[in-house]
């Protein structure tokens, strides 16, 4: 049994799909809420290797390029304005430490973040 394929209303469904995505994306661009400064993106390297001047410590990971062995790995990035970092991070000159949290991509179990701010 063949069954008609409306044609016109497959075509329609995708345009409609389309014009959403771009309407939600123009929207982005031009709400006041949207933010102004694209985020630093974040990197992954091994455990071990020299953190660059001026990068936190954000996640701790696993990368199998490292070793075999469960979270070797580092996710940094160089901080924003105010920016949540692991114990054990080195904070960047022209930063302070405001508070101290907890963070479950971390390791070391409650209390295992700090919160730095730009001065």
């Amino acid at each position: 049994m063949n069954v008609p394929i409306n044609r016109t209303r497959i075509a329609l469904t995708f345009m409609t799909a389309a014009a959403t995505v771009v309407s939600a994306a123009s929207l982005a661009r031009a709400s006041p809420l949207a933010p102004t400064a694209i985020a630093a993106a974040a990197e992954t390297i091994c455990i071990g290797s020299p953190i660059p001047v001026g990068f936190v410590i954000i996640a701790q990971a696993t990368n199998f390029s490292c070793s075999s062995s469960l979270n070797n790995a580092l996710v940094i990035k160089q901080p924003g304005p105010t920016e949540t970092v692991c114990i054990g991070s080195p904070i960047p000159a022209g930063y302070v430490i405001t508070g101290q949290t907890t963070n479950v991509s971390c390791s070391g179990g409650l209390n295992n973040a700090q919160v730095i701010k730009k001065l």
